[in-house]
């Protein structure tokens, strides 16, 4: 009978399963990003679905000035609850059909797109005590931003935008030794 022969990658193998694990891990982004996910904030999930449908929803609103982005929108969403919080402590708190009344051009507004304005109309009445007080607490949240939205500013409470290509190409190593060019002989 023949000895059982356990299974061990050879270099052949281990080799290419390493770089398509390495390749997997960078193309993920940064942290533990969740597939679908525009942001994930302390566990909390924002999609990419809503930070879009947000976008699209209050683009449609009569007197937005300027297009509204899924970046823009996925700020105010990851602050939310940050924001109306401490708006209820200070007793400014907006409810869900203040923020319905302030939106009433959109038929059917996604709870994304409520958060979004509660936010919005929130903020505007934060004192600079208050606004400190959410910067805190942002400042010790766990936050992860898909690299297609870019950088969150904990400073400035913006996204920066992303780099036009994230993955930078690797470096020549200091072993490769330039080759000098190729010269031709004269001609006569």
């Amino acid at each position: 009978m023949k000895a059982l022969r356990t299974a061990r990658p050879s270099a052949r193998t281990a080799v290419p399963a390493a770089l398509v694990l390495g390749a997997a891990v960078l193309l993920s982004g940064c942290g533990a990003q969740r597939p679908g996910a525009a942001a994930v904030v302390d566990g909390r999930v924002i999609s990419d679905t809503d930070a879009q449908q947000v976008a699209a929803q209050i683009s449609t609103v009569p007197g937005v000035q300027q297009k509204v982005t899924p970046a823009d929108t996925l700020v105010s969403l990851i602050l939310a609850p940050y924001v109306i919080d401490q708006a209820e402590k200070d007793g400014k708190g907006i409810s869900e059909s203040q923020a319905r009344a302030a939106v009433k051009e959109i038929k059917n507004p996604s709870p994304a797109t409520i958060d979004f304005v509660r936010t919005s109309l929130a903020a505007s009445g934060l004192s600079d005590r208050a606004r400190a007080a959410v910067l805190a607490e942002v400042g010790k949240a766990k936050i992860t931003i898909n690299p297609r939205y870019g950088t969150l500013d904990r400073k400035k409470l913006q996204l920066t935008p992303p780099a036009p290509n994230w993955l930078t190409p690797a470096t020549p190593s200091a072993s490769a030794t330039p080759q000098a060019p190729a010269t031709q002989a004269p001609q006569q």
